[in-house]
């Protein structure tokens, strides 16, 4: 916030072009970040120039394979990011923004991942959690949430909104109220889906950004796209907080 005298100035102008936007010829570039950090952000990474986070908590990932930066944004091609935390056990909310370079076929049975984590098979207390592009179901390539309960039983497969075109962007958002029990997924600004599952939070595995990790194999389920502001918070957004954060940020990804 920039002040002249006592009056406050919030947006400063050069010609059309707000100065506090970075433009490359027509293109705008992100600054490092839109996210206002809060009390309960866990970790955030803008993934604008390089896979640090961003909150001061210091939870810096750490890149394996093919992961670049580009105009201010992440190019994941098969790469992925390990955050270097486990996940919280408590009321949370994950929002990313991601756009994808690759269709999902259902005939290959495929969902990419865009964070992920331990999707482990039955029993062995080993609970997954994902958020992605899916094609398990139908071959409409749909964001989605999937999770896996501590005792292995898939409990909320398939919630999923939003079809996912290549070269579009879109803003996926998932919360959890832990006292309620209910998941809700929301792209773009709102809030599609909200069910109650049986979904246990675990401290059981670091979420991978642009795969998932299994307990077993390592990173799979790699997307092919690209990944923005990822935020981690240990609480449950409202809708006016979801509403909110979309609108405020949307202009920094040309929507």
């Amino acid at each position: 916030m920039l002040q002249l005298g006592d009056k406050k100035i919030s947006e400063l102008y050069l010609g059309e072009k707000k100065v506090s936007e970075v433009y490359l010829g027509e293109e705008k570039i992100r600054p490092v970040g839109g996210f206002t950090l809060t009390a309960n952000t866990i970790a955030y990474y803008p993934l604008s120039s390089d896979s640090k986070d961003y909150s001061g908590k210091g939870k810096h990932g750490t890149i394996s394979g093919a992961v670049s930066f580009v105009g201010g944004r992440s190019v994941f091609n098969g790469g992925y990011i390990n955050p270097g935390f486990q996940f919280p056990t408590e009321s949370f909310t994950l929002s990313l923004w991601a756009k994808t370079d690759r269709e999902y076929k259902v005939s290959n049975n495929t969902r990419a991942s865009l964070v992920g984590k331990y999707w482990g098979g039955l029993g062995g207390g080993q609970e997954a959690f994902i958020v992605g592009v899916s094609c398990r179901t139908s071959d409409n390539q749909l964001a989605g949430v999937w999770t896996r309960d501590k005792n292995g039983t898939a409990s909320s497969d398939n919630v999923e909104h939003t079809r996912m075109n290549i070269g579009e962007r879109h803003h996926i958002l998932v919360t959890y109220d832990k006292p309620s029990r209910n998941l809700s997924l929301a792209t773009d600004g709102l809030k599609r889906i909200t069910e109650n599952r049986n979904f246990v939070a675990q401290e059981d595995g670091n979420p991978y950004i642009g795969a998932m990790y299994h307990r077993t194999s390592g990173a799979t389920n790699r997307f092919y796209g690209s990944i923005q502001e990822v935020i981690f918070e240990n609480k449950s957004w409202s809708d006016q907080e979801i509403a909110s954060y979309y609108n405020s940020t949307k202009g920094q990804f040309g929507l």
